[in-house]
């Protein structure tokens, strides 16, 4: 079991440190676990992901919990779009195994995902 609880909400500002906790119960002892801040773009074309930030810790038993604080990025926002959206997550990762989960975020002004426009012979559309 892996676990990341976050603080009853899903949606940040950016630049928001967010109180956190992960918590672990395994076979065995992991080598190690990652806490990742990663944003992934989802849509026609290239998906690409980029880690953000990562925090490793080295667990001394298979099971176990630790709290910690994480500062988000001011960018780039959450946001969704005909064609491209990008998408933000922290995922916990267990090494060598790379088994996972990962909990779904928003960041954006005002905590909301931008909603991206096409525009189409010169007039905006939502997208």
């Amino acid at each position: 079991m892996l676990q990341i609880v976050l603080p009853n909400r899903t949606t940040f500002e950016p630049n928001e440190t967010i109180d956190l906790m992960i918590a672990w119960s395994l076979e065995k002892t992991p080598q190690s676990l990652e806490l990742r801040l990663v944003w992934n773009t989802v849509g026609r074309g290239t998906q690409n992901l980029e880690i953000a930030h990562t925090e490793v810790f080295h667990p001394d038993a298979e099971s176990g919990q630790e709290r910690l604080k994480l500062t988000l990025p001011a960018g780039p926002y959450s946001c969704q779009g005909i064609i491209v959206s990008v998408l933000w997550g922290i995922e916990l990762v267990v090494l060598p195994s790379e088994q996972s989960t990962r909990e779904e975020i928003i960041i954006g002004p005002g905590g909301k995902s931008v909603q991206l426009k096409s525009y189409v012979g010169g007039e905006a559309m939502l997208g």
